[in-house]
Parts: C-alpha cells; sequence; structure tokens
C-alpha cells in the first residue's frame, strides 16, 4: 500500500466514532495499515486535537470489542483535526494547506483517501470545493481514493448529478460507493456457496427455486433521525443499496474470474433484467410524531416489493425483498425456498436455505427425515452452520474489510456508477404516496399477492 493520509469528513459524528476509528484502529494493529499513515479528521465543532483524540478514545473504549491502550496511544499520535464547516470557501485553503503540512511530517507524498462521512446534503458542496480550491492536485506519483456512503442521491437525476460532479474531480476507479452491508461475512459467502459447492450451484435456478425472500427488519424506529429519514423512506434508505446489491449477488450469471470488474459486470447485467411486479409501503403507528418529521408525512417506514428477473435461469421465480423499521425483531436473511419434489411419493415441507446475515450470521438448511420408530413418519430436521461458532476470533467487521479494501484499491465490494444507475431506475418506479400503518412490534402491513413471509429464524 502506498503511504496516505486517511481523510474524513464528518469526524465527529456517528459513523466515524462507532465505526470508522474502531476498524482503522483494528487494522492499525494487524498491520493492515500503510506502514507511512496519517488520519485528519475534518468536521464543524471547535476542538483541538487533543479533544479530538480523546473523544475518538472514549469510542474505541466503548465500540470496539477489544481495547489495547498500548495500541491507542500509539494510533492515537497519528490522528489530527481539521475544523471545517464543509460550506465555508475559506477553510479549504487552509485545509489544503493543512494537508500539506501533513505530507511533510509523516512523508505521505500527498496520497489521500478521503471519507465523505457527513450528511449527504454535504456531499456536492465538498466535492465542488475542493475542486475549486485544487485540493487535488494531481502528479505522476499520487493516488487518491474517495469513499462515499449511501444513499447516492435521492433518485436517478439527483445520482446523476452527484456522479457528475465527483466525476470532474476524481476518476470511475478512484470512487468507492460503499454498501456495508457487502462488507458483512455472510454476504461474502453467498460467492462461496454458489460457485465453490457443487451442490448449490446446479440447482440455482427457476426450476428448483419456488421463490427467494430477502429480509433486513429493524425492531428500532428513526432513533432521532427523524429530519434525515423523512427525507428517503425505506424503499431508498435500504432496498435500493442494500437489498438490490445482495439480490445482484445472490443472482447473477458466474463471473468468468473472481476478480472486480468481472464480478460488476455480472451484477449490472442482472439489475438491469429486474423488473418491478407489485409493492407494499406501510408507515408504523406513531411515526409522525417523531421529532423532525414533517406534518402529515408520507413517507414510508416499511418498503416489500415482488420482483422478477428476466433471464433463463430465473424465469418463472419471484423474489421478494422487505424491509421496515418498527418490526417484530432485528433480522437480515436470505430465504430460499425450493420446489417440491418432482416425485412426492410423501406430503412433506419443501426444502428451505437460509442464509442469515444478523444477528447470528451463519448457513441454515432445512431438509425432511424419518422419525426413528415403526411408523414411516417424515420430520424436519436441520443442519446449522454458525459462523462466529467456527470463526470466533478475528472476524473483521464489515468497515474494516471495506476500509483495508479501499487502502488496497481492491473495489469488488464497492458499486460501480452502472450499479447504483440501474438501481433507481428500478427504485423510481415506485410511487411513494400512499403508506399502509401497521403497529410497532409487528411483520408489518399484511401480505401482498397472497405472499406468505417465512417469518426470520
Amino acid at each position: 500500500m502506498p503511504p496516505s493520509v486517511f481523510v474524513i469528513f464528518g469526524a465527529t459524528g456517528d459513523l466515524t466514532h462507532r465505526k470508522l476509528i474502531p476498524a482503522a484502529l483494528s487494522l492499525f494493529e494487524k498491520g493492515r495499515l500503510p506502514e507511512i499513515f496519517a488520519i485528519v479528521g475534518v468536521a464543524r465543532k471547535d476542538m483541538t486535537t487533543e479533544e479530538f483524540r480523546s473523544s475518538l478514545e472514549a469510542s474505541a473504549k466503548q465500540f470496539k470489542k477489544h481495547f489495547s491502550a498500548a495500541s491507542w496511544k500509539r494510533f492515537s499520535q497519528l490522528i489530527h483535526y481539521f475544523k471545517n464547516d464543509f460550506d465555508t470557501e475559506g477553510s479549504y485553503p487552509e485545509m489544503k494547506l493543512f494537508m500539506e503540512k501533513i505530507d511533510q511530517e509523516y512523508g505521505t507524498a500527498g496520497n489521500r483517501v478521503l471519507y465523505l462521512a457527513t450528511m449527504p446534503r454535504h456531499f456536492e458542496n465538498i466535492i465542488n470545493l475542493m475542486k475549486r480550491y485544487d485540493c487535488i492536485k494531481r502528479t505522476k506519483d499520487r493516488t487518491y481514493r474517495i469513499v462515499i456512503e449511501k444513499p447516492f442521491g435521492t433518485d436517478l437525476k439527483s445520482a446523476t448529478d452527484l456522479n457528475e460532479k465527483l466525476s470532474a474531480l476524481f476518476h470511475e476507479k478512484e470512487i468507492f460507493r460503499i454498501d456495508h452491508y457487502l462488507g458483512k461475512e455472510t454476504v461474502q459467502n453467498l460467492f462461496a456457496l454458489r460457485f465453490a459447492n457443487r451442490i448449490f450451484e446446479p440447482v440455482w435456478n427457476s426450476k428448483h427455486i419456488d421463490n427467494v425472500q430477502i429480509t433486513v427488519a429493524e425492531s428500532l424506529g428513526v432513533e432521532g433521525r427523524g429530519g434525515y429519514y423523512d427525507g428517503y423512506g425505506a424503499t431508498k434508505d435500504m432496498i435500493q443499496n442494500h437489498l438490490l446489491q445482495i439480490l445482484s449477488i445472490f443472482a447473477m450469471e458466474p463471473p468468468k474470474e473472481f476478480e472486480s470488474e468481472a464480478i460488476k459486470d455480472k451484477k449490472v447485467a442482472l439489475l438491469t433484467k429486474i423488473k418491478l411486479d407489485s409493492y407494499q409501503l406501510g408507515q408504523y403507528n406513531g411515526y409522525a410524531q417523531e421529532p423532525g418529521v414533517a406534518p402529515g408525512t408520507k413517507t414510508e417506514t416499511y418498503s416489500a416489493v415482488k420482483l422478477h428477473i428476466d433471464t433463463p435461469r430465473w424465469k418463472g421465480t419471484p423474489f421478494y425483498l422487505r424491509t421496515g423499521k418498527k418490526l417484530a425483531r432485528k433480522a437480515s436473511e436470505i430465504v430460499v425456498r425450493f420446489k417440491d419434489c418432482e416425485y412426492n411419493l410423501f406430503d412433506v415441507k419443501s426444502n428451505v436455505l437460509v442464509i442469515r446475515l444478523q444477528p447470528d450470521e451463519g448457513i441454515y438448511l432445512r431438509f425432511n427425515a424419518k422419525e426413528p420408530g415403526t411408523d414411516f413418519k417424515i420430520t424436519e430436521v436441520s443442519m446449522d452452520f454458525c459462523h462466529e461458532c467456527l470463526f470466533p476470533i478475528n472476524t473483521p467487521e464489515a468497515y474494516e474489510k471495506l476500509i483495508f479494501d479501499a487502502f488496497s484499491n481492491d473495489r469488488s465490494l464497492f458499486s460501480r456508477w452502472d450499479e447504483v444507475a440501474s438501481a433507481w431506475k428500478l427504485v423510481d418506479r415506485i410511487d411513494k404516496s400512499k403508506p399502509v400503518i401497521y403497529e410497532q412490534g409487528s411483520w408489518g402491513p399484511p401480505s401482498f399477492d397472497d405472499m406468505t413471509w417465512r417469518e426470520p429464524l
């Protein structure tokens, strides 16, 4: 890895404290960051570098699984702070000089990994003002990468506008559009499950699979983020990125090689073949009274869609995606329901494969077997792979993997622009004007299209 400065815009925010710094500290302890390395936090709060380090230390103690005071002492000396409210032009020339001083002090040669961990409304201003004040000063030897959090736009038009501004400053290969779900070990395990197991790949098609259900359920509500969430809703916040990304990995055709661009080509090819059949939107009872939510809001906190994929592999197999807040409990999983046996000698339930993304990550297979005894009675049994039980030590958190990949210039788990555009084209077809009220602690509104959801394990 080349020497680099890790610049975090929005460095005093929740994401930095809960995820980015604990992940970067873990990588530092494992020797998986550049040997020559520094961190610059950029945010609006008026504080010193020492105050910033102290606040991060408190967060690291709280959110990192195993905190080492000795590691933190060495790591914290690499952290610096620069005050910038993101929108004030005058602070950018000063920030540029500050970064150059860091380069001189550490020998980071002008290389940057920039992370936009701010509210989305700041993205365009940060990009525009960095361009205006020549903060990205290219030479043949310098490397630049920018990591940008979702949501990437609010619809296809705004996403296109944002991408054009990004593309005026960065090459596509330098843009890392992050989706932290893709950093989860179990999501990555989809590749292994499909392409490293002969028992699964031959049946991964509509001939054998009756339907696929993808659920990302949350038990919490908007948790003080009503002002932000009300501008997006469940469909844009979750389905446009997390769920469609999971679906594209699950259903894509095999790439010629396990390589970033080959994988993205197959994902885009799949996304362009997804067709929207129907959908259902809901809003939990009490959402309209949440702080920051607009009076009379029509924003949905629950979204379920029925899709089909117009390819020979998936002809006739429906895909159901759902996500929501204030549901019965937190659960993320993919349920693969297989068709009944062609020669069904017994009255039995269909085989089910469950890929659990959180909590208790793992893979769970339900199949039929004979009960012990003189009668020939069939019952459901299961085989359960618990990821944490088998790999309890040094399993990286999602952000640890994604930060490492950004420094390593591996874009496999990040979204290419045509992936983002294809997802927005699909989501923009959903009319968000009629959410159905559902009770908190339920599984959302009644099912649609005679769909019976499998309750998460």
